[in-house]
């Protein structure tokens, strides 16, 4: 308890120092409280939610998160904005149109990717940077499959989801055949939610590399999956 009331006040000391170098501060400040009221109870499921908030419930191999939608920003030659997610320990996970397009913080997942779209605004290839693990503008194309044939585990973030009728899902699959660092990303699998009738997306599950995944619900108070 010492432990974890030391690491809040080191957090809430952290806000200020974000609020002045970006606009994320403010939002981040509840992320560390949704984050705490719920550290000792049943669950992220059962945490009641702020209607004037959009979260995000991230789960990957190693840890879970109750995320906050932080900042949505138009991209300088227009098109679907990125949205900028926000932990209570201050990692960022970014989405555009629900694929992971960046991250800070967040193990093995890409730090910049940026989506190229046909006319319908469906994608067809990206750009990949990850610094940290040496890839630079690494371009693949976004090859679409039937999700049925992904044979995917329905784990219970999942289950969530497909719980609304006409859930159903879609997957892309990035392939390259480098060498190097970037060799670990080569076969990279992005897989998007959606529920018929109901604009955006709902669900998402990324695998920057084959043995590693990270998964992701959106919620809100009016739709608390």
């Amino acid at each position: 308890m010492q432990r974890l009331a030391f690491r809040l006040v080191f957090l809430l000391a952290f806000i200020p120092v974000l609020q002045s170098c970006s606009n994320i501060g403010g939002t981040a400040v509840e992320g560390v409280k949704a984050y705490y009221s719920s550290a000792f109870s049943g669950g992220y499921a059962a945490q009641p939610l702020d209607p004037r908030y959009v979260y995000l419930e991230v789960v990957s191999p190693s840890a879970r998160a109750l995320m906050v939608l932080a900042t949505v920003d138009q991209p300088a030659g227009g098109g679907i904005p990125v949205e900028t997610w926000v932990s209570a320990s201050l990692e960022v996970l970014r989405t555009q149109g629900g694929l992971v397009v960046g991250s800070e913080g967040v193990p093995k997942v890409l730090q910049q990717a940026d989506v190229q779209r046909n006319a319908q605004g469906e994608p067809v290839s990206w750009v990949l940077n990850s610094p940290s693990g040496g890839v630079y503008q690494l371009k693949q194309q976004l090859n679409p499959l039937p999700a049925e044939t992904l044979n995917l585990k329905s784990t219970p973030l999942m289950k969530r989801a497909a719980k609304q009728a006409g859930f159903s899902l879609q997957a892309w699959q990035g392939i390259n055949t480098v060498a190097g660092p970037a060799a670990e990303f080569n076969n990279n699998l992005q897989v998007l939610g959606t529920v018929k009738g109901q604009p955006g997306w709902v669900y998402g599950q990324h695998c920057p590399t084959p043995n590693y995944c990270i998964e992701y619900l959106r919620r809100t108070a009016a739709q608390n999956l």
